[in-house]
């Protein structure tokens, strides 16, 4: 049986999906633009400019291909596919409700080969920096506040 999370896992958890709902709001007029196909197409073009990776699978999917994510290594949140809950009893109309919940992605950095000596995460991580990083253009915070990315170049 799973244990019940603690509240220091629940806040957590809270502040990802947070995060990802402020991300997604910054990508959402690019996508209503026609500059991504989803949301989800949108964040991942993100995570792709601040870690330089192009290859993203869920932890099963790199399993699937042989391969095992590294230990240590933390995945990348995006929108799960959604789950649709039963009507609430209280609601004036009854209606299914749709809740997304978060998946998580992992590049090509953060995977070995299945069966090798399992590998520590590396010990300098990519931490976005302001003072030395260049803002994404395009995506912006509600606050006015940008994305940040040390190693953003242009593609387009």
């Amino acid at each position: 049986m799973r244990k019940a999370p603690t509240e220091q896992q629940k806040a957590a958890s809270r502040q990802k999906r947070a995060d990802l709902r402020a991300l997604s709001q910054a990508v959402k007029p690019l996508v209503e633009a026609g500059q991504f196909e989803s949301v989800n197409e949108g964040i991942l073009a993100h995570y792709s400019a601040l870690t330089g990776a192009r290859t993203w699978h869920t932890f099963r999917g790199w399993k699937a291909e042989g391969r095992a994510v590294n230990k240590g290594e933390q995945g990348f949140a995006i929108w799960g596919k959604p789950k649709h809950l039963d009507a609430r009893e209280d609601a004036a109309e009854p209606q299914a409700e749709q809740w997304f919940p978060l998946a998580h992605l992992f590049h090509e950095g953060q995977v070995g080969e299945a069966g090798a000596a399992v590998q520590d995460a590396p010990e300098q991580a990519t931490i976005m920096r302001r003072d030395r990083a260049e803002v994404i253009p395009g995506i912006a915070r509600d606050d006015g506040s940008a994305y940040y990315s040390e190693e953003f170049t242009p593609t387009k």
